[in-house]
């Protein structure tokens, strides 16, 4: 069984010690929170140990999506054609990594891939791959790099993992089409506050100019169940917009009354030679394709994603519903546009 283990100290040669000491495995050392994924047949193994300040069972997460061979169908329409006219199409070295149940790679091209789960980059649920096209059709030109997570269901500690692997990496923005949630013990679902190491960590990186992009979830509409890691403060929440573009898809999840997730709207409708998929495991990564696209015009992709918040269309939802609002490819270009054009008047002046 795999343990997330949070410590009152630095890591060090006796707290290693006394783990293996311990019949206690230790997997990974996080290079930037105060925590240690652990391996042991039980939680026991991790009592009366000063050095720890708490124990948490791994969570088994769940891909945000359901199925209903390359046309290219999102529904509502959202247009890359605009992107393409002004050449923004990710070019500049913009890195984007897609932390999913990994890729075929014969069916997409990317610039490299890792494996945290040990069974080998294949994507045998055909999530990743499908993420993974959504990025590639607003910006091929971006470099994309492949975390697989899960075989079936989404690992938490291959996630935390993955994202450190990809701040390491210098990752301008970070896809996670993924939710993780603890149940009580009548098996309903507790929400996260935002304090867990996933949320932490999601936080930490994107103080450091990353933008991770996550899926609010599938949970009908019911209130209050956005769940992490999309509950982390700096994360960019992605709901899925109705067929019509006048509200939130029948599917989608809804946030906090008063709350501040989600974030933004997008379609999660998509269908790929003749595959359909709807959730918002595919509204998010139309939010990170563009993101991805227009990058190489900024600083960081922080910097990208005000422009994308910015001129974001309002539908007069309630804000725990529609975030910001519905994402506006033409108004994006149109402000990057009109912003190069006073740049080089500027210069001219």
């Amino acid at each position: 069984m795999k343990y997330i283990v949070n410590l009152n100290q630095p890591f060090n040669k006796a707290i290693e010690d006394d783990l293996v000491n311990s019949n206690i495995e230790i997997e990974f050392v996080s290079n930037v929170l105060p925590y240690i994924i652990c391996i042991a047949d039980s939680s026991s193994r991790f009592c009366n140990k000063d050095y720890i300040n708490s124990v948490d069972k791994e969570r088994i997460g769940s891909y945000q999506n359901s199925e209903f061979t390359e046309t290219f169908i999102i529904n509502p329409r959202i247009s890359k054609s605009a992107l393409i006219d002004s050449s923004l199409i990710g070019w500049g070295g913009t890195k984007i990594f897609v932390l999913d149940s990994g890729v075929d790679k014969n069916k997409v091209h990317v610039t490299d891939v890792k494996d945290f789960v040990g069974t080998g980059i294949l994507d045998r649920k055909n999530h990743g791959t499908f993420v993974t096209k959504i990025i590639k059709h607003f910006a091929r030109g971006a470099n994309i790099y492949i975390g697989k997570i899960g075989e079936v269901d989404p690992s938490e500690s291959a996630l935390l993992q993955a994202i450190e692997w990809a701040h390491s990496s210098g990752a301008d923005v970070i896809n996670i089409s993924s939710m993780f949630a603890k149940e009580d013990k009548y098996g309903n679902f507790i929400n996260c506050d935002g304090s867990c190491n996933l949320c932490k960590l999601i936080d930490f990186v994107s103080g450091d100019g990353m933008t991770v992009v996550v899926a609010a979830g599938n949970q009908n509409q019911v209130e209050n169940s956005i769940y992490c890691p999309a509950t982390a403060r700096e994360a960019v929440t992605v709901a899925a917009i109705s067929e019509d573009s006048s509200r939130l898809a029948e599917y989608s999840s809804k946030g906090l009354i008063g709350g501040n997730k989600p974030n933004l709207l997008a379609p999660g409708d998509v269908s790929i030679d003749g595959i359909r998929k709807c959730g918002t495991s595919f509204a998010a990564p139309i939010v990170s394709g563009i993101l991805a696209a227009i990058t190489s015009k900024f600083s960081t992709s922080q910097e990208a994603l005000e422009v994308i918040y910015k001129t974001a269309t309002d539908l007069k939802l309630p804000s725990h519903e529609q975030g910001k609002g519905l994402i506006d490819v033409k108004r994006i270009v149109e402000v990057i546009s009109n912003e190069s054009i006073d740049i080089k008047r500027q210069g001219h002046e």
